[in-house]
């Protein structure tokens, strides 16, 4: 894909839109229950703009990826390893109920099903298969959101 109009990137590959891209290869989805590998490269690419504040960039390739329960299981997996990783733990506001949260009911849904599941996270692919666009698309950017704040704080 091309950048679109407005990228603040510097165009170096039609992969990642001008941005440069995580190195997120494209992983088998085997143990989500699935033959279909997942968009490691897409996962990147939206990361990388995301990390760089391009929202054009960010809109197209969260665009071109939300109605992938695939992308949607594993960016949400890849926010709470680095929560985890930086914090010790989940912590509650990821995963409360509580309607009045700052982040969507799609991403902690999907994050209380990854925290109780443990290596099994067939569950957490079968609720991202019942999600719409709308649904998928608000907890990949949440996901993302936590990825990148991580990424920036150097965590």
């Amino acid at each position: 894909m091309s950048a679109p109009q407005g990228c603040t990137g510097n165009v170096w590959s039609d992969l990642t839109g001008g941005h440069p891209g995580f190195d997120m290869p494209a992983e088998p989805g085997y143990r989500l229950g699935t033959d279909r590998p997942i968009d490691g490269p897409g996962i990147g690419a939206l990361i990388g703009a995301a990390f760089d504040g391009c929202k054009p960039c960010q809109v197209r390739w969260l665009d071109a990826l939300q109605s992938d329960p695939l992308v949607t299981v594993r960016v949400v997996e890849l926010a709470a390893q680095f929560t985890q990783q930086a914090l010790g733990g989940i912590p509650s506001a990821m995963t409360t109920t509580d309607p009045a949260s700052s982040l969507s009911e799609p991403f902690r849904a999907l994050v209380r099903l990854g925290a109780d599941a443990g290596d099994n996270h067939r569950p957490m692919y079968a609720a991202a298969v019942r999600l719409d666009d709308a649904g998928r698309r608000a907890a990949i950017n949440d996901a993302v959101d936590s990825i990148v704040g991580h990424m920036a704080l150097g965590l």
